[in-house]
């Protein structure tokens, strides 16, 4: 199992302009939205099954601070995350640390992520509406 970020891994990670396969980016984070919380548990059992990694939210595609409020990204209760990846997959990980870290004056959270030896599958559909009729 990977550990989780360190301080240096973490600002390598926030001077990257691209994702990678241990790292993804989210402009927004939306506790009110299952579309939301849907991409964080898709990208934490994806970033766990392939060795750990981090996901910054706060950052557009391109790695540029996108201004938007994280607080609610930074607010997530681990138990909470826990129980929702587990909702969708039968497996209690806990494997992640959430983190307030800044970037060009921009609060940005920072979700490390463990790797997992065992792989996590989901086991139940997660699917939402993105957008009227989507």
């Amino acid at each position: 199992m990977r550990p989780m970020a360190d301080d240096t891994q973490l600002t390598i990670a926030l001077e990257r302009s691209a994702e990678a396969a241990d790292l993804d980016f989210k402009s927004t984070f939306d506790a009110n939205q299952a579309g939301d919380w849907l991409e964080i548990i898709k990208d934490i059992a994806a970033l766990a099954n392939s060795g750990g990694g981090t996901i910054l939210v706060g950052l557009n595609d391109d790695g540029s601070p996108s201004g938007t409020d994280v607080s609610g990204a930074l607010s997530i209760d681990p138990a909470d995350l826990t129980n929702k990846v587990h909702k969708y997959t039968g497996i209690q990980f806990d494997g992640f640390e959430v983190a307030e870290c800044h970037k060009r004056e921009h609060l940005i959270c920072a979700i490390s992520v463990c790797g997992w030896r065992i792989p996590i599958v989901f086991t139940r559909v997660g699917t939402y509406e993105a957008a009227p009729g989507k």
